[in-house]
Order: C-alpha cells, then structure tokens, then sequence
C-alpha cells in the first residue's frame, strides 16, 4: 500500500518553487500531446531541447505523469460505454410504463442523447484515441469567454505541481531529496540552479519520515500548490498482518451519508453499535467532502478503541456508474465517496497496527433486517447490516426462518437465501477462543454456524448504556446529533510500527 505524508513548504520559500512548477507542467502537457500522436520515440529529445533541460529524468518523470493520463482515460472508456447502455435501457423501462406522450417524448429525446453520447465512446475504443484533456479544470475553461479574470486562475491552476519519482540506489530520491538539518530541508537538483527550500513537517509525522530517511527506500515527491505550497511525500509499506488477539472485532458498513459500526463479538453476538451521521458527505465539495471523510474514520476508529479490538471488517462494495433515478438519488450515488472510505479505513486500521479484513456485501442489509430487525428496533438498517458483516468475518452464516425468508422480494428470494447462508471465517481472524461455552474451538464455515444464536446484549440497551464498562455507549437507537459521542475518554493514537517498510 502506498503511504504519504503531508508537509508544508514555509513561506519565504515559496517564490524558488514557482517556475519549476510552471515549467514542468508545459513539459506534461507538451508529453501529452506528442502521445496521442504516437510519437513516443523522440520525446525525451523534445523536451531536452524545447524546455532546456539537461537531466532527462526530469523530462522522464513529465512522460509518466502524461502517460496516467492517457491510461487513465482509457480504462474509463468501457465503463462510460455501459454505464451508457445501462442508462438506455432503464429510461426504456420507464418510457414502457408511462401513458403520458409528453413524457414518452422527453423520455425519447434522452435515449437520443444517450446513444450519441455511446456513439462517440465506441468510436474511441475502436479506433484507440481518448476524448481531449483539459489541464486546469475545464470547468473554468469554459468559462473563460463569458469572465475573462478567470483566465488567470485557470492558467494558474493549469501549473501548480511537479512530481519527481524516487530511486532506492539514490538514497531515495535523487533530484529531490529531503534531509534533517537544523529541521527539514527539501533539495531539488539537476534543475537549472540547485536550491533548497525549509519544510514543516507535522509531529506526528515525524518519526516514520526520519525511518524512511534513514532506510534509504525509495520515495516520490510531489509539490502541489493550494492556498500554499504542499509537499506530498509517497512510499511503499508492506500490510503486515497482526494477529488477532482474540477479542472483539469492528465492522463497518460504509454509506454516502455516513459510517455504521458495529462491535462483534467472538461468539458472533453483537456488543455495541452506533450510526455515525454526516449529511455534508452528499452535498459538500470535493475538498470539504474528502476533509469530512477523513474525520470521520477517525472518530469511528476512536471511539471502536474503547472495546479492546484489534480487528475490522469493510464490505467490498461494488456499484455500477449508471444513475437513471431522481436528482437526489443520482446526487447521491454519484458523490458517494465508497473507494475513499474504505481506502480512510485500510490506511487507519494499519497505522494502528489492525487486523483489516474485506468481507463479501451481497445481502447484508436484507438479512440484517430480516433476522435482527425485531430483537434490535432501535438500530437502523446499516447498522444490521454491519452487525451480519462481523457475523460473516467470523464465519458465521445466517439461518432464516419461513416468516423471514417472506419480507424478501420474490424475485430474488432464492438466490438472496443461498447468499446469505454461506459464510467463511476470513483467514486473518482463524484464532478460536471459547466464549461462554456455546462455540468449540473449529472454525464455522458455511452452514455449521446457522444454529449459533445472537442474544440482545445488555451493553446496547439505553438503560445502562453509561454504567458498562464506564464508558458512554450509544445504544438503543442511534439519535442524529450522536449526543455522548464526543468526551469520550480515548488513548493517545499509537505508532506506527516502521518494520512493514519496504525497502
């Protein structure tokens, strides 16, 4: 997993980054355009002699950041082309079920739109080429006609970066390397004029940079341009698995609007839930959104430290990009931050040195209020549903009576059934412990846990929520403002282990 720290270039050092930055952003671009033409042979050449720089390494790093580009358009262009046709054929379903011509004429005009668009996907796959690429947000771009002050913003944007890839056999990176003197201090090299510029590099930061420095592996630096100069330093570590210490674990059902955890135990029977509520994930900007992602990753681990875990199961979530539903549905699916999330808690769970295991989604909000949504009223449905998620981590299935099986639509009934019944210990979570006698110390795979039964715990009741295990517990129904969320009495965050480090 690539791991990056944040630092911060100070102020008076700002203006030695700033033609770098212009000059290797025309190098990308200029990469980019001989690309597409396939003249692929001579551009290190090109952008030795047109930008007048003598390290090609410099030139060799403006191809790669151009050749992302390029395969990243690329393997987007399937996806556009059945997101599509999905598109197409749910719009068809609706124009079926309407009598209204108005309708089936607006309905006709968006399946016109629809293939043109599918049209003009197709024809890029055929023939090999990607759509043009605007640098410096074509949102902006297109205004430009209409308010000219935004011309300067868009060329400003267009150049605010320059990347440079790091070299083990260079003591990490050759060109710009970042060394401990008197603070810390970024060289840039090979440029036109060698220089140094002062960073500010966070406390909590500190200890694993000066391992990788010490190491010598190979780390990239990219200098990004905000509101200030940001240096984004990127490496290699190793996931090393910890072993399960037994306890309870975390599960966590990820939503657009929130996060829903859910504390397991070993047994299978749930201990503690609580909905973590953050409606500005939906409307917020993509800044403000990925902030607000962040911080609630953490308060979710902060507050699952206090059951003694060591251990947590995400959905692996599969969605399709085609939206063909209301305004609020599409705006929804559409800023669900589900890859980001799940990355969030991969990159937590391994600072605090977690067990972080991916558990099969399919059917986890139908069992959960099918099987647990009369013993557990006042939890909602991800909250259930993260409940079957720890279930199924720990190889529990789920055995569904005739009563139950009937709130299941008919139509996916069967196959919902056979889903939901089959579950397998994951294997990072093997180490049996007996608890309260009910469980032998094999592993439950597939239908040999069916029988195991979940009994109200007396942590999650409102009534005695304060007075288990001196914490303040959210149960019983999880209210919108999560009163007694915060206060709660958490441990300082531990270190991260630097043995997982590649070299």
């Amino acid at each position: 997993m690539q791991y990056t720290i944040r630092a911060r270039v100070k102020s008076e050092n700002e203006a030695k980054l700033e033609p770098i930055c212009r000059t290797f952003s025309s190098m990308v671009r200029t990469a980019y355009n001989q690309l597409l033409n396939k003249r692929m042979k001579d551009v290190v050449n090109l952008l030795q002699t047109r930008y007048g720089i003598e390290n090609w390494r410099w030139c060799q790093w403006a191809i790669v950041q151009a050749q992302a580009t390029i395969d990243a358009q690329r393997a987007l262009l399937p996806l556009y082309a059945e997101m599509y046709q999905e598109k197409i054929c749910r719009v068809r379903r609706k124009m079926k079920r309407t009598a209204d011509p108005l309708k089936k004429t607006g309905y006709l005009t968006r399946i016109r739109k629809l293939e043109r668009r599918k049209a003009r996907v197709e024809k890029h796959i055929d023939v090999g080429t990607v759509s043009p690429a605007v640098f410096g947000s074509r949102k902006l771009f297109k205004k430009i006609p209409k308010d000219n002050v935004l011309c300067e913003e868009w060329r400003r944007r267009r150049t605010n970066q320059f990347v440079s890839e790091g070299q083990a056999n260079k003591k990490g990176n050759a060109n710009t390397r970042i060394t401990k003197r008197d603070g810390y201090v970024l060289e840039v090299r090979n440029w036109s004029d060698d220089f140094e510029v002062k960073l500010h590099v966070p406390k909590h930061y500190q200890q694993l940079l000066n391992a990788v420095l010490v190491s010598g592996i190979a780390y990239s630096v990219r200098v990004k341009r905000g509101r200030n100069y940001q240096v984004l330093v990127s490496f290699e570590v190793d996931e090393a698995v910890q072993p399960w210490n037994g306890n309870r674990i975390a599960a966590i059902d990820v939503n657009p609007k929130g996060l829903a955890v859910t504390i397991v135990s070993p047994d299978g029977n749930l201990f503690a839930s609580r909905w973590f509520r953050e409606p500005a994930l939906v409307h917020a900007r993509t800044e403000k959104r990925n902030w607000l992602a962040a911080n609630l990753v953490k308060r979710a681990f902060r507050w699952a430290k206090g059951y003694e875990c060591n251990a947590v199961a995400v959905e692996k979530l599969k969605f399709g990009m085609a939206q063909e539903s209301g305004h609020g549905v599409n705006r929804v699916c559409s800023n669900f931050l589900r890859k980001k999330l799940i990355e969030l808690i991969r990159l937590r769970a391994l600072k605090l040195e977690w067990v972080c295991v991916e558990v099969d989604a399919a059917y986890s909000s139908v069992a959960g209020k099918a099987k647990y949504g009369r013993n557990f009223s006042g939890f909602n449905g991800h909250q259930l549903a993260a409940l079957v998620l720890g279930r199924r981590a720990l190889g529990y299935g789920e055995k569904l009576s005739v009563a139950q099986v009937k709130t299941i639509p008919k139509r996916r009934r069967m196959y919902a059934v056979k889903t939901i019944s089959q579950s397998h210990r994951h294997l990072f979570l093997t180490p049996r412990l007996p608890a309260d006698g009910r469980i032998d110390g094999e592993d439950a795979k597939g239908t040999s846990a069916l029988t195991e039964r979940v009994t109200p715990h007396t942590a999650i009741t409102s009534g005695n929520a304060k007075r288990c295990l001196g914490l303040s517990l959210l149960g019983g129904g999880c209210s919108e403002n999560e009163s007694g969320a915060r206060g709660h009495r958490v441990n300082p965050p531990q270190k991260v282990k630097l043995d997982s480090v590649k070299s």
